[in-house]
């Protein structure tokens, strides 16, 4: 049980700890159909219009044509990112909280050593394979090769360990540090 929280812990630190940032497509302004003032009078009916039948139509003629090909937007350096939430997060440096709000958020931009899947198993993400001492106190971590962060940084053993260190460094004040 230990074993399984202490994975669990660190499982929940570790992602929160990966940021590499999307990049965003700028979100269209709304446009508003411009408004009009025009009032048009018809006379009153004097009598029920006699009904009408309607003409039989002919299904179009089949035409053979290629689809468009999809346009690809390559990414853009900059932009912004919207995301509906019920609250305003308290922080969004995912080494300092742990709220709802935040994770959503910040999981926009973040990717994690390992994942949890649809049935609660934890599945490859960034590190591709994983061990863990028979004591639960080691985990050695595979990690994924030509992965680095939004500044070009390279994603690598070093990396992993700058940020575990910083989740668990007082000064960081992490809400979710297990001592």
């Amino acid at each position: 049980m230990i074993k399984s929280m202490r994975l669990i812990c660190l499982l929940v630190c570790a992602s929160l700890i990966f940021a590499a940032c999307a990049q965003a497509t700028p979100t269209p302004e709304p446009v508003q159909a411009p408004e009009t003032t025009e009032v048009v009078e018809q006379p009153a009916p004097t009598s029920p219009p006699e009904p009408t039948q309607p003409e039989p139509t002919k299904p179009p003629e089949p035409t053979a044509t290629t689809p468009p090909e999809p346009t690809v937007e390559q990414p853009k350096q900059g932009g912004e990112l919207v995301v509906g939430l019920s609250a305003e997060p308290s922080k969004i440096d995912p080494h300092r909280t742990a709220t709802a709000d935040a994770i959503i958020a910040t999981m926009q931009a973040c990717e994690t050593l390992v994942i949890m899947d649809e049935n609660l198993a934890f599945v490859p993400g960034l590190a591709t394979e994983w061990e863990t001492s028979d004591d639960g106190k080691v985990y050695t971590f595979k990690l994924r090769e030509g992965i680095s962060f939004h500044d070009g940084t390279p994603f690598n053993a070093e990396a992993v360990k700058y940020n575990l260190d910083r989740v668990v460094d007082p000064t960081t004040k992490y809400e979710q540090t297990v001592n």
